[in-house]
C-alpha cells in the first residue's frame, strides 16, 4: 500500500524493506497481540516528512490494519536512506 501511495504522489524512491515483529500471548492460544513494522525506503533525497505522510494515508487505507487494529496494537516506525 505504501508503494502505490509514494508512487501516486510521485515521490521517487529505489526499494522499500519492512522489518517486522509479533508479539503473542501464550495463554490465549498463542495469540498475536502486537505487531511492530519499521518501514526503511530508500531513495536520493527523500523528504521524511513526505513520506511519513505518504505511510499515514497508506496505514489510514488499508483494509488489513483496519480490520484488525481493534483487536492488535499496531506499531508502524519509518526511516529513510540514500541509495
Amino acid at each position: 500500500m505504501l508503494k502505490k501511495v509514494l508512487e501516486k504522489k510521485r515521490i521517487s524512491f529505489d526499494s522499500i524493506e519492512i522489518e517486522s515483529d509479533i508479539e503473542r500471548n501464550e495463554e490465549e492460544a498463542n495469540r498475536v497481540t502486537k505487531i511492530a513494522l519499521h518501514y526503511i525506503v530508500y531513495g536520493n533525497n527523500l523528504n521524511l516528512s513526505k513520506v511519513q505522510k505518504s505511510l499515514e494515508l497508506a496505514v489510514k487505507n488499508c483494509a488489513m490494519v483496519q480490520s484488525v487494529k481493534e483487536a492488535i496494537d499496531i506499531v508502524e516506525t519509518i526511516e529513510v536512506r540514500d541509495k
